[in-house]
């Protein structure tokens, strides 16, 4: 679904004018929606927990500590809109791992993996001082 707006969109680190949105299907827990500003060639992603508030600080500080060894989005900003939490990333190009899986092109699979692992493995330098949860 995709939607173009007039609508200023007010958050705390931008006032910018909404050119356009598509919502990002396959979300679980959370609303994604890919979103353009005018003036700007780079699209954001928007993404609204709809389940678990915390979980938008908890991605925030996992990204800034693995974010000089993996890939992770920047986070432009977090804040609240009526009852939910939201987060203002740039947005990454690709394929979601669950298209990947779905559309049954084996090699891309293979590849996507494979990268998956790569990724994973270097995320095994980190430790925390006891098992849980994020907080």
């Amino acid at each position: 679904m995709s939607k173009s707006s007039n609508k200023p969109l007010q958050m705390p680190v931008l006032k910018k004018t909404l050119a356009s949105y598509s919502i990002i299907s396959g979300g679980c827990a959370n609303l994604n929606i890919k979103i353009r500003f005018k003036n700007s060639n780079d699209p954001f992603l928007l993404r609204l927990y709809l389940r678990d508030k915390e979980a938008a600080l908890k991605e925030q500080n996992i990204y800034k500590m693995v974010g000089d060894t993996i890939p992770v989005p920047e986070v432009l900003c977090v804040g609240n809109t009526g009852n939910y939490r939201y987060a203002l990333t740039n947005f990454v190009k690709g394929i979601t791992l669950r298209d990947a899986i779905l559309n049954g092109n084996v090699e891309e699979l293979s590849d996507v993996i494979y990268e998956t692992g790569r990724l994973l493995a270097k995320l095994q330098n980190y430790t925390f001082p006891y098992s849980g949860f994020f907080t």
